[in-house]
């Protein structure tokens, strides 16, 4: 078994110089299995667990692949192509799974639209597709993108982008049957700006969705809501809930809901008050409360487990004219009402030359009390990528120091690290490159009853996060569709190699 940590104090960043970090096995979390390669090269990673069972999809030269595990990723089925690629597209886009009970639920975007496959017996076989979206659009340039997948019980809601060379506009459609069918498709954004990258929470009766909208004579980019307490037949829209004015931008949307509360998140770069703030609802999402959690921030991760609401985040900095990434960690046990101070959980002290390539990026999950972080960053300053993964099991008040999960024997790819975690079970899955060859690997665990491997950290300052303004944010429209097509383009080129 290779498990092990960096023993370093975790230190405050800008109190530290840089310096390489020694590594040395990590007594008492050999619940984590061995890594195991579970497929081929590919792209955009996506996992799910429920109990015993981790469901996996990628894409790659083959299409839509799919494999499952149903001895918590012992063993995998063998990968099977859900849909082939056609010879004028690429099939299988960023794919996202989610698990509700026996239900298996694959949402990609092709083209113009957005498809479903479905499975009713785990994973073992699967209908479809289905054309969720239906886009009724005769122009070469419409692009879907930004899909989002929910599900509860028999209920499946749907929301994503399409874009035209002179319009880009948020939709909604839900099917009450398992996926076999969808109702009306929905403009929920229906307003003159640019919208995109949608996100969806659903709770009982109600959906919540946030996206970006981009106002381009002001040059403003905000953060809009809508709300719907039948399932999604009606909505009411919040346009410019972050309330930021022009020209500054809002970030990286995270929304979750439980019962009648809603909780929000998003990074604001507006000078003098910006940095991560929290929007909370107690009453269906009809008014909202604003805190700003901490003064800088980015990339956050949002996750719900009872009256918990817990946040982690990257912060970044420069050290002699490179980039340091660390990742943090706040907390709420009131229900949103009140946060803990900022935890470091990784003590990177060392530059890279590319600060594109020193964000971590960092990927959250949790059940319960138990809280799993991970991302991708060096193990020294010249090393390769390795991946990250800190614990918590009693409610984010302690965590483990950083554990390395990845094998050591490749660089960890740019794509940041997946995970999902069911009860006290966690899977993390990286793509690893080694000199001849490269694979989508996971790794796996169980915390025993008597794990007593975390401790306590010392609160950190945070340091301020670098604007990080993608190409799309800068070109308006024409940015949403152009870098959807070339995505496309990509992917075709890299699957004719």
């Amino acid at each position: 078994m290779r498990v092990v940590m960096l023993l370093a104090g975790l230190a405050l960043l800008s109190a530290q110089p840089a310096f390489a970090l020694s590594i040395v096995p990590l007594e008492g979390t050999d619940w984590l299995e061995e890594p195991v390669s579970i497929g081929d090269t590919g792209g955009s990673p996506q996992v799910a667990m429920q109990g015993a069972n981790v469901y996996f999809t990628w894409t790659s030269s083959e299409g839509l692949m799919f494999s499952r595990s149903t001895d918590a990723g012992r063993t995998f089925s063998d990968p099977v192509s859900l849909a082939k690629p056609e010879p004028h597209g690429a099939v299988g886009l960023e794919p996202k799974v989610v698990v509700d009970n026996d239900n298996v639920y694959i949402l990609y975007v092709h083209l113009k639209d957005v498809y479903l496959f479905r499975s009713q017996d785990g994973g073992n076989s699967f209908s479809g597709p289905i054309n969720v979206s239906r886009t009724d659009i005769d122009s070469p340039a419409a692009v879907a993108s930004g899909h989002t997948i929910e599900a509860a019980g028999n209920r499946v809601y749907v929301a994503w982008t399409i874009s035209n060379f002179s319009w880009s506009e948020i939709f909604f459609a839900r099917s009450d049957d398992g996926g076999r069918t969808f109702g009306q498709v929905r403009n929920v954004s229906d307003n003159p700006e640019v919208s995109h990258l949608p996100e969806l929470a659903v709770s009982a009766d109600n959906v919540y969705l946030v996206w970006i909208d981009i106002d381009e004579p002001t040059d403003t980019q905000h953060t809009s809501f809508a709300r719907s307490n039948d399932h999604g037949d009606t909505f009411e829209r919040i346009t410019n809930l972050s309330g930021n004015p022009g020209p500054y931008y809002t970030f990286e949307n995270q929304v979750s809901a439980l019962g009648d509360a809603v909780y929000l998140v998003w990074r604001d770069e507006t000078p003098g008050d910006g940095g991560l703030v929290f929007a909370k609802s107690t009453d269906g999402g009809k008014t909202f409360s604003f805190s700003r959690v901490v003064e800088n921030g980015a990339w956050p991760i949002m996750s719900v487990s009872r009256n918990n609401v817990y946040l982690t985040f990257g912060v970044q900095e420069h050290i002699q004219g490179r980039s340091v990434d660390n990742v943090a960690f706040v907390r709420s046990t009131d229900g949103g009402e009140t946060f803990s101070e900022p935890l470091m959980l990784s003590n990177q002290t060392w530059g890279l030359p590319s600060p594109y390539d020193a964000r971590a990026f960092p990927r959250m999950s949790s059940d319960g009390n138990n809280v799993f972080a991970a991302w991708r960053y060096t193990t020294n300053a010249t090393g390769t990528f390795e991946v990250f993964l800190a614990t918590s099991y009693d409610g984010g008040e302690r965590f483990t120091v950083p554990t390395v999960v990845s094998t050591g024997k490749g660089d960890v790819s740019h794509e940041a690290p997946v995970l999902a975690a069911d009860n006290d079970s966690v899977a993390v899955v990286w793509m690893e490159r080694e000199p001849d060859d490269v694979q989508f690997m996971l790794a796996t665990g169980t915390i025993p009853p008597t794990y007593t491997g975390a401790r306590d950290l010392e609160p950190a300052f945070m340091t301020p996060v670098e604007p990080y303004n993608p190409p799309y944010f800068l070109f308006g429209i024409g940015g949403v569709v152009a870098g959807a097509i070339l995505g496309a383009a990509y992917f075709l080129r890299k699957r004719g190699k």
